[in-house]
C-alpha cells in the first residue's frame, strides 16, 4: 500500500504530460547521430556532444535509456549555437528538464512564440527572454 495522495498523484501526471510535450515538441538526437551530421570525434560518435555538454554549450534529457541533444541547439555546421551557452548561464540552478520544458514553452516576451522556435534566427531576443524568465521566478510580484 502507498502513501500517495490524490495531489500527489496529480503533480506526477502532469510531469508526466510535460515531458510527453518536450520530447514530443523537438527533435533529439543521440551523440552518434551529431556525429553523424558534422565531423566530430568519428572515433567515439558521442565525444563531441558530451563535450559540449561539459562545457555548458549544451543541455541533455535521457529519453528511454539514452542521453538525448535537442535539435534545436545546433547551427547548420552542426556545432551548438554559441548563444546556447550563454542562455543555459542565464538559467543557472535550472535543471535540464526545466531548462527544456523552457524552450519549449510559449513566451509572452517572444509574442507567444517557443525559445526553440527563435533561437536560430533571434538569439539575443530568446536570451532576453531567458533573463526575463528568471527575473520572474526570483520577483513573482
Amino acid at each position: 500500500m502507498t502513501n500517495s495522495t490524490p495531489i500527489d498523484e496529480t503533480r506526477v501526471k502532469l510531469q508526466a504530460r510535460a515531458l510527453e510535450r518536450i520530447y514530443e515538441g523537438s527533435k533529439w538526437l543521440t551523440g552518434g547521430q551529431i556525429s553523424a551530421l558534422g565531423i566530430h570525434n568519428i572515433g567515439d560518435p558521442g565525444a563531441a556532444a558530451r563535450k559540449w555538454k561539459e562545457k555548458g554549450q549544451l543541455l541533455s534529457l535521457e529519453i528511454n535509456g539514452q542521453e538525448m541533444y535537442p535539435a534545436y541547439m545546433f547551427g547548420t555546421d552542426s556545432v551548438p549555437l554559441p548563444i546556447i551557452q550563454e542562455i543555459i548561464l542565464a538559467l543557472h540552478g535550472w535543471d535540464p528538464v526545466a531548462m527544456a520544458g523552457w524552450f519549449e514553452s510559449t513566451s509572452s516576451f517572444l509574442s507567444g512564440k517557443r525559445p526553440r522556435e527563435l533561437v536560430a534566427k533571434n538569439p539575443s531576443q530568446v536570451l532576453s527572454a531567458a533573463q526575463d524568465a528568471v527575473m520572474q521566478m526570483e520577483n513573482p510580484n
